[in-house]
């Protein structure tokens, strides 16, 4: 069996693992064409004729939205099993076990066992809050979801064995096994592509051509920021080997052969120190005239290197004979016979005349000839051989002049200072405003600042569905923040209260704007056949019909999560064709629906961060294009 069918297979589970149908469909088809027995692809078709497409489990936040919605609509029984279903996976979940028995009551009194006198007032608010509060709780317990974890793993995978790094896309797969061991697609995935990589025959198996193995554009800005990573490092040559890779099949970004130009530079830098360093090595170790052979290739070949002048200067000295000079002769001591020679004494303390300690021949040396560094050395000496000085008076210039000069000083800089705060206050501009400190522009305060805006613009505009849908992202970011917050004190840091007043106020407006938004909206009419006239549309790239008429069914079935999300990507591949149009305004207006929209993942926000500081004259028009680069091409 060739690796080009195997190739061929792992391509359609690839897909099918998507949940592109269609195409593991072709690929398979395309295996047995090729190998009429493939067990594998005979049992993909099979699968895919039966509808064996199973759903991905729901992580522990995707349930906490499922009870929220489910409260909203009063179905408060289904709420408590899936609230059941939680506790089994967090079993020691004190805020989801309150939950629990709110959500309990709630069923009681829905239907009728609790007397009329025991049963409690709506309390929407609380219980949502519950809610809130034991989704925040079980994400800082468990940390990142295992589900998705697992599903990040296989994704990472399956980009390493697009740029045909096998070894490390097994690694990844290896990672989601040992997460869930019965995770099928990573265990598949390992078997075939382990396979491609032992061919049964021993002859070389074809090399695929670039154009098949092309990686997608998500991968290539994550290979490139890694490639990055390993150049702040110094890891220069991976740092190399990662942007190369991505110049195969982008040759003309200007931004990746600048930063492979720089690598490349700083390599030959590094080089070049380095044989610096081993000259200095030989000098010091008295091997001159390797070390003067290195310096002379330097100065032929990077004449520039920093330390070579410096270098050079040192072998030059090192080559010249010492004359040996005698300094200080006269005052140096030489203790009775009894003492060796090689003993010296100090003559300026004479209590200690009888003691004495060795010198070597090298400390000696130091005193009789001259010193590398002249002026340092010669006060070491001075304090060794020089006799005692007579004391001298004191200057009486200095005493008086310091004292008055201070004072002069301290009463100028008063007085400066005074008319300084003077100008302040009699200046037309008016004092001077310490700004607020700046908040990371993906920040859960910032989120929300941004989706209350997008929201108050929705509503302005008289889109209520997507008034409702900001707003709703407003709560869901909002309330877990003010959650974490509320567990902290205040009073050890003073911009944990600053944060907390600002999200407060922004989920004040978030819940009265939802209100009202919620009023506002009216269905729209729709036939059974708009879904599939939506799909004709996208297939024909005709986004703004597929945009209106996916508007309209959302606009009847607000929580349809698949909905929202169909109808957030077609709005940022009209973003897309904006801007091959060289419409930015509109891009950006798509961007910041798809951002509305796409709860999963965080894309669509980067664009409009990008065109914002591009607004705003933080970056140039060709950062811009660079950061677009990837996906218009």
């Amino acid at each position: 069996m060739s690796t080009n069918v195997e190739d061929l297979y792992l391509k359609g589970f690839m897909a099918f693992s998507a949940k592109n149908y269609e195409s593991a469909k072709a690929y398979w088809e395309q295996v047995l064409a090729v190998d009429p027995s493939h067990e594998k692809a005979k049992k993909g078709l099979a699968d895919l004729s039966a509808g064996a497409a199973k759903p991905r489990k729901k992580s522990s936040k995707e349930v906490f939205q499922d009870i929220k919605r489910l409260y909203g609509e009063k179905n408060f029984a289904e709420a408590l099993r899936l609230c059941n279903l939680l506790l089994k996976k967090h079993p020691d979940n004190t805020d989801l076990q309150g939950l629990q028995k709110k959500l309990e009551a709630r069923v009681k009194q829905a239907s009728g066992a609790a007397p009329a006198a025991q049963q409690a007032p709506p309390a929407a608010k609380s219980t949502m809050f519950m809610a809130s509060a034991a989704e925040a709780s079980v994400d800082e317990d468990t940390g990142a979801d295992k589900a998705a974890l697992v599903e990040k793993h296989i994704k990472d995978g399956v980009g390493l064995y697009e740029l045909n790094d096998f070894a490390a896309a097994i690694k990844a797969w290896e990672k989601a096994l040992a997460l869930d061991p019965d995770n099928r697609i990573a265990r598949d995935y390992i078997t075939n592509v382990k396979s491609q990589m032992e061919p049964e025959s021993e002859a070389e198996a074809p090399e695929p051509s670039p154009e098949s193995n092309r990686p997608g554009k998500d991968d290539m800005i994550r290979i490139y920021n890694e490639a990055m990573a390993h150049y702040k490092e110094g890891d220069y040559q991976q740092a190399l080997d990662k942007w190369e890779s991505i110049l195969k099949f982008y040759p003309t970004h200007a931004e990746t052969l600048q930063c492979v130009e720089r690598t490349r530079q700083m390599m030959k830098t590094k080089q070049e120190e380095s044989l610096v360093e081993e000259a200095r090595g030989h000098l010091s170790s008295g091997n001159i005239s390797e070390a003067e052979r290195l310096a002379t290739q330097l100065a032929i070949t990077a004449p520039d290197t920093p330390g070579l002048d410096q270098l050079q200067a040192d072998i030059r000295k090192a080559q010249q004979p010492a004359e040996p000079k005698v300094k200080g002769i006269d005052t140096l001591e030489i203790d009775t016979p009894a003492v060796s020679p090689r003993e010296v004494i100090r003559p300026d303390i004479e209590e200690d005349h009888h003691e004495s300690h060795s010198a070597s021949e090298d400390q000696l040396g130091e005193f009789f000839n001259e010193p590398k560094d002249a002026s340092q050395k010669a006060r070491q000496v001075s304090k060794v051989l020089k006799a005692k000085r007579e004391r001298k008076p004191l200057n009486l210039k200095l005493i008086v002049g310091v004292p008055v000069t201070l004072i002069v000083l301290s009463v100028g800089g008063w007085f400066g200072w005074d008319f300084y705060n003077k100008q302040l206050k009699t200046s037309d501009e008016g004092p001077i405003i310490l700004l607020n400190r700046d908040v990371h522009w993906n920040s859960p305060e910032q989120q929300t600042i941004d989706f209350v805006e997008f929201g108050n613009e929705f509503a302005d505009s008289g889109d209520a569905l997507l008034a409702s849908i900001a707003y709703q992202r407003v709560i869901d970011i909002a309330e877990p923040r003010l959650a974490a917050l509320q567990r902290s004190d205040p009073a050890t840091n003073p911009e944990i209260a600053q944060e907390t007043e600002r999200i407060q106020e922004a989920l004040e407006t978030a819940r009265t704007g939802l209100s009202k938004a919620m009023a506002d909206l009216k269905p729209a009419d729709v036939t059974d056949k708009d879904m599939e006239r939506a799909r004709g549309e996208l297939d024909r790239e005709r986004f703004q019909d597929a945009v209106e008429r996916l508007h309209r069914l959302l606009s009847n079935d607000r929580d349809n999560a698949h909905l929202r999300d169909m109808l957030g990507d077609t709005h940022e591949k009209l973003a897309f064709q904006s801007l091959r149009n060289g419409e930015l305004d509109s891009a950006y207006e798509s961007f910041k629906r798809a951002t509305v929209l796409q709860s999963g993942n965080d894309r669509s926000r980067h664009h409009t961060e990008v065109i914002n500081r591009f607004y705003q004259g933080k970056i140039e028009a060709s950062d811009k294009d660079q950061w677009f680069f990837f996906f218009l091409n």
